[in-house]
């Protein structure tokens, strides 16, 4: 099983539990379900590339959006804005700090 790749109930028959179960689980202990916190982990590499200047489609596609569109709703979802405004060049001193901080959060 690739970790990568495996599906939740990959996973789940893994550690011999129900999908149910281990979706329960695990927004037990980590507070997301694991389709919310993918989410995150998925935003946070799109907003790594944004950072560093690169062009919000080809962004899209190495983060597994579906297209740029879609990269853009969660953008504006989870930063009530738009992929341009995340350039380098347009956040704040402390907003770039912010966004490293949080950034460990999701390091594996």
């Amino acid at each position: 099983m690739d970790a990568e790749r495996a599906s939740d109930g990959e996973l789940a028959e893994s550690c011999g539990w129900s999908r149910k179960r281990s979706w329960a689980r695990f927004e037990s202990q980590i507070g997301l379900t694991p389709e919310r916190a993918a989410m995150m982990v998925r935003f946070r590499y799109a907003v790594e590339g944004l950072l560093a200047g690169q062009p919000a489609a080809d962004i899209a596609v190495a983060c597994g959006y579906t297209d740029q569109s879609h990269l853009c709703r969660d953008v504006s979802s989870f930063a009530g804005s738009t992929p341009g405004a995340l350039s380098g060049e347009a956040l704040t001193p402390f907003s770039k700090l912010r966004h490293q901080t949080w950034g460990t959060f999701f390091q594996y």
